[in-house]
């Protein structure tokens, strides 16, 4: 299994990471006031956003509440043949 993450500070409450995976699997979770865009690569692989992630254009997902979210993180997700599974952490 190989995972790469990089985060880094993209402006004002705004973060952005890269995450690659080659053969594994990765749990994402981030917390319910965060705003959240995924942008996908890789088809080979699986995927379960949370419910409230909805693709936007094609391999484009937004949770509701991105755009008016104060903190958001975007999120470049480059899957080989693993998967992934992004969800609201529980409070």
């Amino acid at each position: 299994a190989s995972c790469f993450h990089q985060l880094r500070k993209t402006g004002s409450g705004d973060r952005h990471a890269e995450i690659s995976v080659g053969l594994g699997s990765i749990e994402i979770r981030f917390p319910p006031e965060l705003g959240v865009r995924v942008h996908k690569d890789g088809a080979l692989s699986s995927v379960d956003f949370a419910p409230d992630l909805e693709e936007v254009s094609d391999g484009i997902w937004e949770s509701f509440n991105y755009a008016r979210a104060k903190n958001r993180l975007t999120i470049d997700l480059s899957i080989g043949m693993g998967s992934a599974e992004l969800k609201r952490a529980e409070n």
